[in-house]
């Protein structure tokens, strides 16, 4: 149970065992590899959508959402119950980072055991058709948060916005329980070879071969 200083659970899932989903937001080459993250955001403070990487648990599902595929894709399953701390090349993506060079710093890497393509990828243009189940879901998940530190569900994807819904702007977000139900799709993958990381060569960094992680 994550709770904070004064005994209160920090998160609305603490105390429920069954919210067990997570989903990591990426454009990366070699989903399913692994998360990671940075310690810190581009102006060095703590952003929970990188610190969530060390709250998953051993065994929690994280779904993979591809932006080049605009769909969930994929799932994994968390091999340990620890981050490793390593440094990774990084740089946000999205409007808030735009010019923003990948570099090199501290972060975090969390395992998998194993890795699942889904047998029928869940589009963003499926999700959209259940919009009016998914908002009526999470505000009654909201009006039960009332004695958690952090009101927020840490949702994915923009609900209630005058644009189109579209991915949220971060890395790593809770996925709660009700979108496993409301998409039973999710529950049937396949077991495939874990990813393997991605590298490149960067002839800044001394000839080496660098991991992009």
């Amino acid at each position: 149970m994550n709770k904070g200083e004064s005994g209160t659970p920090t998160y609305w899932w603490s105390e429920d065992n069954s919210e067990i989903y997570w989903i990591e937001i990426t454009d990366r080459e070699d989903i399913g590899a692994n998360l990671h993250a940075p310690m810190t955001n581009k102006s060095g403070k703590d952003y929970w959508s990188y610190s969530f990487v060390n709250k998953a648990s051993k065994g929690d599902i994280i779904f993979h959402y591809s932006k080049k595929e605009t769909s969930i894709i994929s799932y994994s399953i968390v091999g340990e119950d620890h981050s490793i701390d390593m440094d990774l090349k990084w740089a946000a993506r999205g409007t808030y980072s735009k010019g923003i060079i990948p570099h090199r710093r501290p972060g975090w890497i969390r395992e998998f055991s194993s890795h699942y393509e889904l047998t029928n990828p869940l589009s963003l243009g499926k999700i959209k058709t259940k919009a009016e189940e998914i908002i009526l879901q999470s505000d009654s998940k909201l009006e039960n948060i009332n004695k958690f530190k952090k009101k927020s569900l840490y949702f994915p994807f923009e609900l209630k916005s005058k644009r189109p819904m579209r991915p949220m702007q971060g890395y790593l977000f809770k996925f709660p329980k009700f979108m496993v139900e409301i998409f039973p799709e999710l529950a049937f993958g396949s077991k495939v070879k874990i990813p393997t990381r991605a590298s490149d060569f960067d002839p800044n960094e001394g000839g080496i071969s660098v991991k992009l992680i």
